[in-house]
């Protein structure tokens, strides 16, 4: 390796001052030496060097792969308890989700147990007999203002209390209670101490003196009970006041019933409250009914015979015996007896001219029986359109009472309601019924006289055979 070196560079040297002046052969071999023997100690001296830094990089191996394995070992370490870190966030984020879910459960269950608790006290403020509010007011008035919505938290407490009010005071009314208190005497307006007796939804007042006594109800225009006196003998009921068992006669619902049978009226009443449009279904409904009777009347005399008696009639006028035909055709039904009648004595004349007396016969029974039954279809569509009249008219009415009184008097809006409903409702009673006795009548009309049709084409029929045999036989 060495040698091969110091000839290359020799080679080098030489092709270098070749472009020189040619020196002597000994002067070239000693150049040559020369530079072999500087070059071999360059080489010398590089590859010590280089043993050193081998050495030396050899030496410095070992600490630095010690000192990797520990930083990867490290690394290792580091890289697993990130790991468990990431792990125990994402556990800690799902707790933190599922408390979440939980507190919001929590914040939707609170808000809706403070709107049910202030819809009770509401209601139970509304619903308070007479006698009641001054026991209740100030307990009410403490609990809705601890359960405003505007507050940032919702009071368990009030909504306990809110709920242990309420039953507490079904509790009362389910036992009965009496308390002191002031009402009005009905009539004379003046103001007498006594003691109200709850039983359930009725109140029954006693002045102190025992001259007022009767039930008691709330007035519109007084903040004060009133006490209204009872038709009846309430001296056993009057002991109810100091506790002592007695009978109490009244109205479950607090007069209610009686209000309500007030207000249903007779059924002249209810028709009135459709007005003029439900008057005009009504006169329909009238003409319906006595065109249905007389068209069931009309239905009696269209009386056709079934099939077998009318076949041996035809037969017999197949077979030439006029005689027997008009014996069997005198006891038939009227109708039918009344068209072979005719065919009888038409029997004579041409084909075309028989049909055409039959034919007439079947077309003006046609006209009787049909007439005044697309009246009734009109009455059919008509009624259910009456009644949709009545209602836009009835609604129409209601909001203009809505723009004059506003919505706050059920009363006022009663009158164009019941006319939206009253004319709707009557109008499908006309409608229903006179559809079906229209669409029954119709179909035993167009069945009859399709029998009809049928017997007159087998009478042609007939009586053509029986010519083309007599003339065949001639």
């Amino acid at each position: 390796m060495k040698t091969a070196i110091v000839v290359l560079l020799v080679a080098m040297t030489v092709v270098g001052t070749g472009r020189a002046a040619e020196p002597s052969s000994e002067s070239l071999d000693a150049r040559l030496t020369q530079t072999a023997a500087d070059y071999e100690k360059r080489i010398v001296a590089a590859t010590e060097e280089l043993n050193r830094v081998r050495e030396a990089t050899a030496a410095e191996r070992v600490p630095l792969v010690e000192a990797t394995r520990a930083l990867q070992q490290r690394s290792i370490a580091l890289e697993t308890e990130l790991m468990l870190l990431k792990a125990d966030a994402a556990r800690k984020q799902a707790e933190m989700s599922q408390l979440d879910t939980v507190a919001t459960d929590l914040r939707r269950n609170l808000a809706y147990l403070r709107t049910t608790a202030d819809e009770q006290l509401q209601s139970l403020e509304t619903s308070l007999l007479p006698g009641e509010a001054a026991r209740h007011d100030s307990a009410i008035r403490d609990l809705r203002n601890r359960l405003q919505p505007d507050a940032r938290q919702v009071d368990p407490e009030a909504v306990v209390e809110s709920m242990d009010l309420a039953l507490r005071r079904i509790e009362e009314l389910l036992g009965g209670q009496s308390i002191p208190g002031e009402a009005l005497a009905n009539g004379t307006n003046t103001m007498q101490e006594g003691h109200f007796v709850f039983l359930g939804p009725e109140t029954y007042f006693r002045a102190n003196d025992g001259g007022l006594r009767g039930l008691v109800r709330l007035r519109s225009d007084s903040q004060y009970p009133v006490v209204h006196s009872v038709p009846w003998d309430d001296t056993a009921a009057a002991a109810l006041a100091d506790g002592a068992p007695a009978t109490f006669p009244a109205d479950a619902q607090g007069g209610k019933a009686l209000r309500l049978a007030q207000a249903k009226g007779t059924w002249r009443d209810h028709v009135a409250k459709g007005g003029v449009v439900g008057y005009i279904i009504l006169a329909l409904g009238a003409i319906a009914v006595v065109i249905s009777l007389s068209k069931f009347v009309d239905l009696r005399g269209l009386a056709v015979d079934a099939p077998g008696p009318v076949n041996r009639v035809l037969a017999a006028v197949r077979a030439g015996n006029l005689d027997d035909a008009r014996q069997l055709v005198a006891r038939l039904r009227r109708t039918t007896r009344e068209l072979l009648t005719l065919g009888l004595q038409q029997s004579s004349n041409p084909k075309t001219i028989l049909e055409e007396q039959l034919y007439a016969q079947i077309l003006q029974l046609r006209l009787h029986h049909e007439r005044r039954l697309p009246l009734l279809g009109v009455i059919v569509t008509a009624s259910p359109l009456l009644g949709l009249l009545g209602t836009v008219t009835g609604m129409v009415t209601t909001f203009t009472l809505i723009t004059v009184f506003g919505t706050g008097d059920a009363e006022k809006l009663s009158s164009g309601i019941s006319e939206a409903l009253v004319t709707t409702e009557l109008g499908l009673m006309v409608a229903i019924p006179t559809l079906v006795i229209h669409g029954y009548l119709g179909h035993r009309v167009r069945k009859q006289l399709a029998m009809l049709e049928r017997y007159a084409i087998e009478f042609v029929t007939a009586t053509d055979l029986q010519k083309s045999a007599a003339v065949a036989q001639s």
